[in-house]
C-alpha cells in the first residue's frame, strides 16, 4: 500500500516548480490537480493592466534616469 503524500509537499508542489520537478516520476503522478488549476495570459491582455509594460507615458519626468512616476493620469513625479 502506497504511503499518501503529506499535505504539505502537496502544497509545496503546487507551488514551487522547482520542488515539483525534484519529486520522483511516481510521486509527481500521484499529485492531484492544483485546485487553481491552470491560467495562461495573453502578453497583450498582461500589457493592458495596471502594472503592466507600456510603450507610451504621459510622466514628462520618464526621461530623468533618478525619476519616480506614478501611473498616468495624473501623473506624480519624484
Amino acid at each position: 500500500m502506497e504511503k499518501p503524500m503529506k499535505q504539505s509537499d502537496i502544497i509545496q508542489a503546487w507551488k514551487s516548480p522547482a520542488f515539483r520537478r525534484s519529486l520522483s516520476p511516481e510521486l509527481q503522478a500521484r499529485l492531484p490537480e492544483s485546485p487553481a488549476g491552470v491560467i495562461a495570459v495573453a502578453d497583450d491582455d498582461l500589457r493592458s493592466v495596471s502594472g503592466g509594460a507600456s510603450e507610451t507615458c504621459c510622466c514628462t519626468c520618464a526621461q530623468m534616469p533618478s525619476s519616480l512616476c506614478t501611473p498616468c493620469p495624473p501623473a506624480y513625479c519624484f
